[in-house]
C-alpha cells in the first residue's frame, strides 16, 4: 500500500507508545518490564520504507500470562472466558463472542482480555501453530485461561499484528523460539524478543484492508492447489484464470 507523508512516521507512533506504557508503569496499572536489547542490523531480515520502524514485541504494550481456567469449571451461562486451545479449534484472526463461560467468583480473580487485545497460545501441539493470535472485538471484558498471553496496551491496528504474528514470518520467528516436541512451549519473554515492522497507523489499517480483500483468494488458491493433485494442470490452470478475472 501507499505510504503517505501526511501521516507522520512510525518513529513517532512509537515514541506514544513509550510515553503511554510509562504512565501505566508511574499509576501502577502495569509492571515495569525487563529492559530489551536494541535491534541488529543482522536480526532485520528484510528492507522496510523508511517511514516504518523495526521495534521488539516487548517494547509495544504488555504481555499478560493468562490464569488457569479448568475445563470442569466452564458453565452454561454465565461470564464470558477463553481458554488457550480455543485459539486452535474455536477463534481464527478474530471474535466477538465467546464459547466459553465461567461464574462470577473464577471471573472476577481471572485476568482479562478487552476490545483490541490480541490472544495468543502459549503452548501447542506444533511449531507451526505455536502463539496463534487473535484479536477481540467485543465489548465486555473476558477471563482469560492459562497457557495463554494477552497483548495489550499496544496503541496499534489489532489486526495488523494478528496478520503479522501469524503470517510466514512470525511463524519463523516463533517456531526459532519455541521449546519441545510432543508438547510445545513459548514464553513471553521470548514472544516479547522478537522483532517485527512497524508502519504509521492508518498504513496499518490500509495493509489490513488489503489483506482481507487478497486473503480470500489465497484460501481458494490453497483449495485449487488441492483439485490440481487429482483433476490435473488443466483445471487447476483454468480455475486460476477465472480467479485472475474475477479480482
Amino acid at each position: 500500500v501507499e505510504q503517505c507523508a501526511e501521516e507522520g512516521n512510525a518513529e513517532e507512533l512509537y515514541q506514544k507508545i513509550i510515553a503511554e506504557k510509562a504512565e501505566l508503569v508511574r499509576k501502577g496499572k502495569i509492571k515495569k518490564e525487563k529492559t530489551l536489547s536494541e535491534i541488529t542490523e543482522e536480526e532485520k531480515p528484510f528492507g522496510i520504507p523508511k517511514n516504518w520502524k523495526w521495534v521488539r514485541i516487548g517494547k509495544i504494550g504488555t504481555l499478560t500470562r493468562g490464569k488457569g481456567i479448568k475445563r470442569n469449571e466452564l458453565i452454561d451461562k454465565g461470564y464470558p472466558c477463553i481458554r488457550y486451545g480455543e485459539l486452535y479449534t474455536t477463534y481464527r484472526v478474530k471474535f466477538k463472542e465467546t464459547k466459553s463461560f465461567v461464574d462470577k467468583t473464577l471471573y472476577e480473580k481471572s485476568h482479562k482480555m478487552i476490545k483490541g487485545d490480541v490472544a495468543m497460545a502459549l503452548t501447542g501441539e506444533n511449531k507451526i501453530d505455536i502463539a496463534m493470535a487473535v484479536t477481540y472485538e467485543g465489548i465486555i471484558p473476558i477471563a482469560i485461561g492459562g497457557d495463554m498471553t494477552c497483548w495489550s496496551h499496544h496503541m496499534m491496528e489489532p489486526l495488523y499484528l494478528v496478520y503479522l504474528i501469524n503470517s510466514p514470518y512470525g511463524i519463523k520467528c516463533k517456531r526459532f523460539l519455541a521449546t519441545g516436541d510432543i508438547i510445545i512451549h513459548i514464553s513471553n519473554d521470548k514472544l516479547a524478543s522478537i522483532p517485527i515492522p512497524v508502519p504509521p497507523l492508518d498504513e496499518q489499517k490500509r495493509i489490513v484492508t488489503k489483506l482481507e480483500i487478497l486473503l480470500p483468494y489465497c484460501e481458494q488458491l490453497k483449495k485449487l492447489m488441492i483439485r490440481m493433485n487429482l483433476e490435473g494442470t488443466k483445471d487447476f490452470a483454468t480455475s486460476m484464470q477465472n480467479i485472475a478475472n474475477a479480482y
